[in-house]
């Protein structure tokens, strides 16, 4: 059994995927706020793949300074717009395949960004989650000016918006999530897709 961590420091843990896979996570606090983020896959016995305890206390404490210094503060206006750049960089960084970095970039190009312009994420409402809904489904906005959006593009660009803002609330950078499921975009969402 490993020592425990003295208080502070962060915990590391592991999980095993439905595919068996066993991965390094980490968690602490900065200020009030919880951190848990993806450490990298933990090292298979008798091979180099993956990280060993010792590696992933290092990259642990790593991203517990960095996440210090860099973590900008709830309420700090962070835009829609650099949102969207962080999340690609951190879809990026996580292996994600081509085709979803360029459906990421398409939804942000086309329908988040000009609907929202330069907005701080935390003054983002469900009633203007909505609004942008109720355009999708009239058309009016970016490229697609003219053209409605069926049902299941809207769920998918609304889904994309909501992994943004839980994104931003992992990081610190939003309050909350106005596409949550049980918000008052929910029922919206239920009533368009009918």
């Amino acid at each position: 059994m490993a020592a425990r961590r003295s208080y502070g420091t962060g915990s590391l843990y592991e999980r095993t995927d439905a595919a068996g896979r066993e991965t390094w996570y980490g968690h602490w606090r900065d200020g009030g706020r919880q951190v848990k983020r993806r450490i990298g896959p933990k090292r298979i016995v008798g091979t180099r793949e993956g990280l060993t305890r010792t590696q992933a206390e290092a990259e642990l404490r790593r991203l517990i300074g960095e996440t210090a210094v860099n973590a900008p503060l709830v309420g700090d206006r962070l835009s829609l717009e650099e949102l969207g750049r962080r999340y690609l960089i951190h879809l990026e960084q996580k292996g994600r395949k081509k085709a979803t970095l360029t459906a990421v970039r398409s939804v942000l190009d086309h329908w988040l960004v000009p609907h929202f312009g330069d907005r701080a994420v935390d003054a983002i409402e469900p009633e203007d989650v909505r609004d942008l809904m109720r355009r999708m489904e009239r058309g009016g906005v970016g490229r697609r000016r003219n053209k409605p959006v069926g049902p299941k593009s809207i769920r998918n660009y609304i889904g994309t918006l909501s992994a943004l803002f839980n994104f931003a609330e992992r990081n610190g950078w939003a309050r909350s999530n106005p596409v949550r499921p049980g918000s008052a975009v929910g029922g919206h969402t239920a009533m368009i897709l009918r």
